[in-house]
This record gives structure tokens, C-alpha cells and sequence, in this order.
């Protein structure tokens, strides 16, 4: 527990940064039983049912780490890019095994972006709304990645694909999207 109160007025942003970066942590490497030194391929932060999170800047999500929002709801009163799931340049598997899972994120008409992904790779998105963003979904060099009943409503623009602004080509391949949808 990393202290977020799910309440909807207080700010949780903090508590949950913190417990991102503490998974991203739990993904290096770790000496298994037998000696080996593995890496752990995902964690989960895991979010209260029905809880409200209030957040006042952007929560950045590294690779390996899935947010599971039970239900939840993720909200703003900032003009700010609420969830961001960065990867980096140059690696495969940069971004990997990272997603969103059963989160309602409300952006009040003040938030600039919903959900940017940056660079993110062979990661899996279910049951995710994010709504009243300037854009709502923003998907940046998007590889091998499944989008399950996620949408992106009353903002100005539901869905971005494109190249991010300093690569040269479109490189958004391999990408599925099952029941998705958005204005």
C-alpha cells in the first residue's frame, strides 16, 4: 500500500507514482531458487474497486508494468497527459508486456491526453474508457499490441495514430482492435 485514498477529492498522484515505479523495480532482474539471475517479464499495480483517483500530474508507466484498475476511475482536474506508458528507442521488446485493464479515465474536457503510448510493444489493453480528453487515446510507434473493448468518447478526437513527432515513418504495425470504439 502506497498510500492512494481512492476517495475523489484527494490527490493520489504521488501514492500512485510511487507504487508504478515500485513494480517497474520488481521487473529487473532477481536470482531465482536455483541461482539464475531472470528478469520478471510484468508486474501489476493493482487499483481498488469502484475507488475514484484523483490525480494532478501525469502518472508515467515504464515497461513490464500492467495497471489493473478493478473497476476504478482515474480523474483530473488538470490539463495534463494523464497516463503515459513510456517505452525507448532502440529496444525490441521496449514497452513490453505493459497495459491497462478494466479503468474508466475521465478527463473533465481539461485533460490534453488520455492515454499517450510512447513507443510500447506486445502489451494488451482491455476494458479501458477514457473519456473527455482534448485526445483520449494517443498511440505513438504501437507494435504487436491487443485493444479489447477500449474507447475513447466526448473529446475532441477519440483515437491518434501516428509516428512520434521526431521519427522520420509510421511505424505502428501488428496491432489488433476487437469491439473498440470512439468519436
Amino acid at each position: 500500500d502506497f498510500g492512494a485514498v481512492g476517495d475523489g477529492v484527494t490527490d493520489d498522484t504521488a501514492a500512485i507514482q510511487a507504487a508504478v515505479n515500485a513494480a517497474f523495480d520488481a521487473t529487473k532482474t532477481y536470482v531465482n531458487h536455483a541461482g539464475t539471475t531472470k528478469n520478471r517479464p510484468q508486474v501489476s499495480v493493482n487499483f481498488e474497486s469502484g475507488a475514484e483517483y484523483l490525480i494532478s500530474s501525469t502518472i508515467t508507466v515504464a515497461e513490464g508494468v500492467r495497471l489493473i484498475g478493478n473497476n476504478c476511475t482515474v480523474t483530473t482536474s488538470s490539463a495534463i497527459n494523464m497516463i503515459h506508458l513510456k517505452g525507448s528507442t532502440g529496444a525490441y521488446y521496449s514497452g513490453a508486456f505493459s497495459g491497462i485493464e478494466n479503468m474508466l479515465i475521465l478527463g473533465n474536457d481539461v485533460a490534453t491526453k488520455g492515454v499517450l503510448l510512447d513507443i510500447v510493444n506486445w502489451s494488451n489493453y482491455s476494458s479501458v474508457t477514457v473519456q473527455g480528453c482534448d485526445i483520449n487515446w494517443t498511440l505513438h510507434e504501437i507494435q504487436y499490441s491487443v485493444f479489447t473493448n477500449c474507447n475513447g468518447h466526448a473529446g475532441k478526437v477519440g483515437w491518434y495514430i501516428t509516428a512520434r513527432p521526431t521519427a522520420t515513418s509510421l511505424t505502428s504495425i501488428d496491432n489488433a482492435f476487437y469491439n473498440c470504439g470512439g468519436n
